[in-house]
């Protein structure tokens, strides 16, 4: 059978492997920062694998203190173990919605003119070199829609019915460029649980406020899904449906998901949507749990090699021999695929699994099962 929505897809069967190999490249211009990851290049280029991120201005790390402390590149740096010398291609723009994804009109200059298409093109330049990519999109088209602490429900259900349209187009546009890339989605945290503070009319604002988050939130997580995707469920980080009066802050005794807002956030002390450091690792946290489960969890696994001839087990793979062991190409296109048979005198049953929340395995070179 094949493995789907690997960036580097195997075939998984007794006796048969497939691995995908890296085509070297460089990075094209793009609207969003270089991550820290990139420092590695040296390392990188051996194995040339990459971490596209796609989103607003949390992708960006807008508001992070360095940009080490981003969501984007704390999650590079986890990854590091799995794929060594990973890059980060992020093409993150602050105050983007999903329309400006797909259609330009930010501030952020992308070779194409728009991120979707920039990330389409990064995803056909770099065949079997994406290990995965995150995007989180969706917040701007309706953060806008609770004016001086009041929620506009027709600029909400606006909001709510663009990202509905316009995110599986993105996610479409993404799969028609690489179909077998692995894409990562994120629901959202609720910035207005910060009106609480402010009593009376503002505490209902954040309560009705939690409800809309609540849909919100499930329209992405189903829009991920049915794209065949994970969701980082950053909602849940954040405690976003936890009202018991359990928090602290400024003295006061508010709802637990109040405090976690005003603690992790800077929406209580500077009326700013954006995360800081603590929050920004919740939300790299969050990816990771879907990352690592989605590599390591119980599926089929993959055997994966590089351009330059490292041999990675992901999941449950298994692996026998080396890379010269019985290779040849059956696709064609050898700078893509390379097929191989094992040997007759290997015995399938002799198989050796990772157990799931292992990390990553380089195995060695040898005509032994490891």
């Amino acid at each position: 059978m094949v493995a789907k929505r690997l960036g580097w897809l195997v075939v998984v069967g007794a006796g048969v492997m497939l691995v995908a190999c890296g085509v070297g490249g460089g990075v094209p211009a793009g609207g969003g920062r270089a991550g820290v990851a990139a420092a590695a290049a040296a390392s990188s280029q051996a194995s040339g694998m990459y971490y596209l991120a796609m989103g607003d201005s949390l992708a960006y790390g807008y508001r992070a203190s360095a940009p080490s402390k981003d969501y984007v590149n704390l999650i590079a740096q986890h990854e590091q173990t799995r794929f060594p010398g990973l890059q980060v291609e992020n093409l993150g723009c602050p105050g983007a919605t999903a329309g400006n994804v797909l259609d330009g009109g930010t501030s952020c200059s992308y070779s194409t003119g728009t991120q979707e298409g920039d990330a389409e093109a990064f995803l056909k330049t770099h065949p079997g070199q994406i290990a995965f990519v995150t995007i989180d999109i969706g917040a701007n088209n309706v953060d806008g829609c609770v004016p001086n602490g009041k929620v506009n429900l027709t600029c909400v259900e606006k909001g709510f019915g663009d990202v509905q349209s316009q995110l599986p187009q993105i996610l479409a546009g993404l799969q028609q460029a690489d179909p077998g890339v692995t894409v990562f989605g994120m629901n959202y945290y609720d910035p207005f649980l910060a009106d609480w503070l402010t009593g009376g009319g503002g505490q209902q604002v954040a309560l009705l406020s939690v409800s809309l988050a609540d849909t919100f939130n499930h329209d992405l997580d189903q829009i991920y899904g049915a794209a065949g995707y994970p969701t980082a469920d950053v909602a849940d980080a954040f405690a976003t449906d936890d009202t018991a009066l359990t928090g602290s802050y400024d003295g006061q005794t508010v709802p637990q998901d109040v405090a976690d807002i005003c603690t992790w956030t800077y929406m209580c002390s500077t009326a700013t949507i954006h995360t800081n450091d603590t929050g920004y690792a919740l939300l790299a946290r969050a990816f990771e749990q879907q990352i690592d489960g989605w590599f390591d969890g119980g599926g089929p696994g993959a055997v994966l090699a590089s351009s330059g001839g490292e041999i990675y087990a992901l999941g449950n793979a298994l692996y026998y021999g080396g890379p010269a062991v019985g290779l040849r190409c059956s696709s064609g296109k050898a700078s893509r695929l390379v097929c191989g048979l094992l040997p007759s005198s290997w015995q399938s049953t002799k198989s050796i699994s990772r157990p799931p929340g292992s990390s990553l395995v380089e195995l060695a070179r040898s005509n032994r099962a490891l």
